[in-house]
């Protein structure tokens, strides 16, 4: 949560800066119980001072009233204009107008003091819109600071906000500033190595991770991330020799331990993954990809009751993960349970995109609702991605049959038959070259 600084005011009015100063230093103490009743004590003395409502504003704004905190700062800022310029009371007044919601005065605000705005300002400007999820914003003010001033934090955060957009190459863009900037940025190679497993490019994620690991090579979320897009990948040995050495370093690291279970769940070893998922748990007692994975080895015993189980226990300790509504949506899907399988696997698929093959499963499940045209509508733009996929076009045979297409269905059965005959599924690492900044 954001919380401006509390500094002493240079106060200049005669007759309420004594008044005034043992409030301030109070505000300074965090001594609250005791600056309202102080505050109210001079209210009829100072009331037509704009340094009285800044530290009316502030009491107000530390006990979480937020609107009265917005009304005071504007009065203060309409009695003493000076008051504009200062970055603690324009922070203020800007996180009281955002958590109440008024962006109209906000934007009215900003766009009258607009040219006085320092880039320390701009800076906390543009993160406290981030912060608020209003990354369109944050990247305008990240974004008027000057060049010659902004440095690595600035277009890093330039790029989270994209990120956050999901507007990848926009993103890399300004990650790639940032390395530009300091070229052992962890965090930048790191973010885009994440947007690229995000947009389902495994391949060239890969890279970027292990270029984040070798600056940070005791970082465990680098390495659960680096891990998992392996596993992925079937880079099995490569992901067991980093899952080594990381769980070597951090031993009683929950997302390693749920990494390490991944990795014993795909060797087939279902007992060992579910001590290693067990041993997360007893960590961090609500994990939702640790509870995933015990789902997925119910899943396997064919004991789908209790994955089903288990993926509601996580869906309520998380209800906008796309990794479970994702899980708990095939889930249903191979239970036949259509309108269930739709509602997760469409809110996965809506939440992230780093997995075609969720966008097939809510194709079948639309099919199955009798919505083929919806179906077709979701696959089509993944041709790309997912041409060299069997089940990719298989699908879309159903539904070209479902809508009568007969040509194009046979094309589609053409396309299922010649992938399958060349029956090449090898994998090969991409040359890091073509994507490390």
């Amino acid at each position: 949560m954001f919380v401006a600084p509390i500094v002493l005011l240079a106060l200049t009015s005669t007759g309420c800066e004594e008044a005034l100063k043992p409030v301030a230093a109070a505000l300074q103490r965090d001594e609250r119980a005791n600056v309202t009743a102080m505050l109210d004590a001079i209210r009829a003395q100072c009331s037509d001072y704009g340094s009285f409502h800044e530290l009316v504003g502030v009491a107000s704004g530390l006990s979480g009233n937020l609107t009265v905190a917005a009304e005071e700062f504007h009065q203060a800022i309409t009695l003493n204009p000076q008051l504009s310029n200062d970055p603690t009371v324009v922070l203020w007044f800007c996180r009281a107008l955002i958590e109440t919601n008024q962006s109209a005065r906000l934007i009215a605000f900003l766009a009258s003091h607009q040219r006085g705005l320092s880039p320390p300002l701009l800076f906390s400007l543009a993160t406290l819109f981030a912060r608020h999820r209003d990354y369109r914003q944050a990247i305008k003010y990240f974004r008027e600071i000057p060049t010659g001033v902004a440095d690595d934090a600035v277009y890093f955060n330039i790029g989270l906000a994209y990120s956050h957009l999901r507007e990848f190459e926009n993103a890399r863009k300004y990650y790639f500033r940032a390395i530009d900037k300091h070229p052992g940025h962890v965090e930048a190679y790191l973010r885009v190595g994440l947007d690229f497993a995000a947009s389902g490019d495994r391949r060239k994620a890969v890279p970027w991770l292990l270029r984040a690991r070798e600056f940070a090579p005791a970082r465990p979320d680098i390495a659960y991330t680096l891990t998992e897009q392996l596993l992925s990948l079937e880079y099995f040995e490569t992901a067991r020799q980093i899952m080594a050495e990381a769980l070597t370093a951090n031993p009683r690291d929950p997302l390693l331990l749920v990494a390490n279970g991944d990795l014993m769940l795909v060797q087939g070893k279902q007992s060992e993954a579910v001590d290693s998922y067990q041993s997360a748990l007893a960590i961090e007692t609500k994990l939702p990809s640790a509870l995933i994975g015990l789902a997925r080895v119910e899943a396997l015993k064919g004991n789908t009751g209790e994955a089903r189980q288990k993926l509601v226990l996580a869906l309520s300790i998380e209800p906008e993960n796309p990794a479970v509504n994702g899980e708990l949506g095939s889930l249903e899907l191979q239970e036949g349970n259509w309108s269930d399988a739709y509602l997760h696997l469409e809110k996965a698929w809506s939440l992230e995109q780093s997995n075609p093959m969720i966008a097939v499963q809510l194709a079948r499940a639309l099919q199955h609702l009798n919505r083929p045209i919806d179906a077709l509508h979701t696959l089509q733009p993944l041709t790309l991605t997912l041409g060299d996929s069997p089940a990719f076009h298989f699908e879309l045979v159903q539904i070209y049959a479902l809508l009568g297409k007969t040509a194009e269905a046979q094309a589609q059965r053409d396309m299922v038959a010649s992938l399958r005959a060349q029956s090449d599924n090898s994998l090969h690492f991409e040359d890091p070259k073509t994507y490390v900044h």
